[in-house]
Order: C-alpha cells, then structure tokens, then sequence
C-alpha cells in the first residue's frame, strides 16, 4: 500500500502505510527505505537521514541508504556530505540511469557546472 500511494505523491499516507509495515514487520527493509523516501519527499531530512543511518547499520554500503543520505544532505546544502554519500552510492554501480543523474549532482557539489535555475526555458511561439 505505501508503494502506490507514494507513486501517486501522497506521501504522509504512504509514510503511514510503511510506518504501520514496520510495526508488524520490523526486519521489512523495504518499508524502511519507502519510509525513507517518503520522509524525504515531505521535506523532512532529519527523520530521513535517520532512516539512512539505520539502513548502514545493517550493511555500511547498502545502496538505499547512500543515495537517500547523499539527497538529504544535498537537500539541506550540506555538500560535503551529499558529495561523501553519493560517490559512495555510485561506487555500488546503480543502474545507468540513476548513476548520469548522481553524476550531474557531484558535478554541481564539485563546481564543475552549475545547477539549472529554470530561468532559460524557451517560450513558446505564442508567447512571443
């Protein structure tokens, strides 16, 4: 249940939904890491990052718990630490599509370019 109310943004209720999951699962990793996500999406990086740190306890190179951390550091402007979780992410070897985008975010941590900031979006021609 937490999967598809998180895949349809309502992510309070999926946290619920995992939350619950874990109440009666507590070993259920998947309804960590959705909870994770979750925390993470409603803007919450504290009890995410704390989620993270409970998913390398388990094992210190777990995937979900790299990349969840690297984002919520990244989120918060703490780069130092986003750039520390996110090339240890990459080091896992995600799928390719997900290792070009950590790729581009260590590219803006590192200052080899610059974030996008939505301000050099064409018109349309009617606009014009």
């Amino acid at each position: 249940l937490g999967a598809a109310l998180f895949e349809t943004g309502e992510f309070a209720r999926a946290l619920k939904a995992y939350l619950e999951a874990l109440r009666v699962r507590p070993d259920y990793g998947g309804a960590l890491v959705g909870a994770g996500w979750a925390l993470h999406s409603l803007g919450r990086y504290r009890e995410a990052l704390k989620v993270g740190r409970q998913l390398l306890l388990k094992n210190k190179e777990d995937p979900d718990g790299l990349y969840l951390l690297g984002l919520c550091h990244y989120a918060q402007g703490d780069a130092a630490a986003a750039l520390n979780y996110l090339t240890r992410f990459l080091n896992t070897r995600p799928e390719v599509e997900v290792a070009l985008e950590v790729d581009g975010l260590i590219k803006v941590l590192r200052g080899e370019v610059q974030a996008a900031d939505g301000g050099d979006e064409e018109q349309d021609d009617e606009d014009e």
